[in-house]
């Protein structure tokens, strides 16, 4: 396993930059695991290209998302009144717990099937 598919530095410039460099850290390897399991450790073997990089920020961005709501228990916010501060939040389903790998993969899906497509379930001949 590579302990990471991304550097600080680039998720910096094309993810959500809300993250110190500890929590990176750890949401990078988390989100590495993920592609792992969706590519069957076929990514290991391959070059690291932005498309890897820019899928490990979005998987990153989304595990930071599940977390804020799981640890929260909210949203983003969906109304809000402000004379008696009633607040009613909007939790999307791509962001429930129970939903979240389901989106993981459709991230993976969009990233890592072009122009070789890492999550092939099949068979591959030798030398491909």
């Amino acid at each position: 396993m590579r302990l990471a598919y991304v550097e600080f530095e680039f998720y910096k410039e094309n993810g959500d930059n809300a993250l110190t460099e500890t929590d990176f850290k750890k949401l990078a390897r988390r989100a590495g695991q993920q592609m792992e399991y969706y590519t069957f450790d076929r990514i290991i073997e391959v070059e690291l290209t932005d498309r890897i990089r820019l899928c490990a920020c979005e998987i990153i961005d989304h595990l930071l998302q599940v977390a804020k709501i799981h640890v929260e228990g909210k949203g983003a916010i969906k109304s809000e009144s402000v004379l008696n501060l009633s607040v009613a939040y909007a939790t999307s389903e791509h962001t429930l717990p129970e939903n979240a790998q389901s989106v993981i993969q459709s991230i993976c899906q969009r990233y890592l099937t072009r122009p070789e497509n890492l999550m092939y379930v099949g068979m591959l001949a030798p030398g491909q």
